[in-house]
């Protein structure tokens, strides 16, 4: 993967924000989904700068959301974000990558199942051929 730090722009952290008291025993892992996610998007040289504070934005809501204890998660806005981060993640072969890796993880943990996020497709990743 070829990677280019964003300008101006520093990881954030928003895998920090996470709180394992309320959050499941997925905590965790999705922790080091968010973590990878966003490390990966911001050094990627796929997406913009504006792209990747938007990533980073998206990223921060899902982790400040894993802090609620469930029934006060916004659950109609989660899912239209996670479906949001899917797709701007899918327009790069190496983020495609990432988010067949620890999307699922984010939708596990927000309890969505992949054909519940409207226009869902299995992601598959193009052939270097």
């Amino acid at each position: 993967m070829r990677f280019a730090p964003a300008e101006g722009y520093r990881h954030s952290g928003c895998a920090n924000r996470i709180n394992v008291t309320h959050a499941s025993a997925d905590a965790p892992d999705l922790r080091r989904a968010i973590e990878e996610i966003e490390h990966s998007a911001l050094r990627s040289y796929a997406f913009s700068d504006q792209r990747k504070r938007e990533i980073a934005l998206q990223l921060g809501f899902l982790a400040t959301e894993a802090r609620q204890p469930e029934p006060q998660r916004k659950a109609a806005i989660i899912k239209p974000v996670l479906n949001g981060l899917r797709l701007m993640l899918s327009t790069s072969a190496e983020m495609l990558s990432v988010w067949n890796t620890w999307g699922p993880t984010l939708m596990r943990f927000f309890q969505t199942q992949p054909g519940s996020l409207p226009g869902h497709r299995t992601l598959v990743q193009p052939s270097s051929n």
